[in-house]
């Protein structure tokens, strides 16, 4: 199908069915046997960058940023956002559980193996964390070399981890300085 909206999440299920996020923050699961599912969340998402199927009937969706869509994450990292969140939404009853907040762009999600907890890629803070059940994080990876992005299970039981870009010396540097900051997000037109 085509959409409106760019689209800046998917995830496929084993039963053949697929969930899309778009950039104006809707999610829908378009079934196998055709037709399509609206997935909603209290208050609404702004910017759905994961999704993950469970194996439980559920949908995770990790949302970058509550002020930003994702096609400004750079405007997100050049803010210091940390207002993204990550939910667990079941989808036979639509409800849908906040699992953590504050999150600094959380960029991937994978279902966990049993006994262990949802691994989150949070790429603004440069590490993977787990999300225990009481919402607690506990880091996984730190200090990468980039900015963690999408995670996929591999066959050997390990994950495969997506960096979107490296770190690099002098964004590093601008992202210290805040009032350089702000006035390159007021001043400089968006496309630069």
């Amino acid at each position: 199908g085509s959409f409106d909206e760019v689209v800046t999440a998917l995830a496929a299920a084993p039963s053949g069915d697929i969930a899309i996020g778009l950039d104006n923050g809707e999610i829908g699961i378009m079934k196998s046997g055709g037709g399509t599912l609206e997935i909603k969340a209290p208050g609404g998402l702004a910017c759905p960058t994961a999704l993950a199927f469970g194996a439980s009937g559920e949908l995770y969706v990790a949302e970058g940023s509550a002020r930003h869509r994702a096609s400004d994450w750079v405007i997100d990292l050049m803010s210091g956002g940390a207002s993204g969140s990550v939910w667990r939404i079941d989808i036979a009853s639509g409800n849908a559980h906040c699992l953590a907040q504050g999150l600094a762009f959380p960029y991937g999600v994978l279902e966990p193996k049993e006994g262990r907890n949802l691994v989150v890629a949070e790429s603004w803070r440069h590490r993977l964390v787990g999300i225990a059940g009481d919402g607690v994080l506990e880091p996984i990876l730190a200090k990468l070399p980039g900015y963690p992005a999408r995670l996929a299970p591999a066959a050997d039981g390990g994950a495969w981890l997506a960096l979107f870009a490296p770190r690099n010396r002098l964004i590093e540097f601008v992202l210290l300085e805040k009032a350089y900051r702000t006035d390159m997000i007021g001043e400089v037109p968006r496309e630069h």
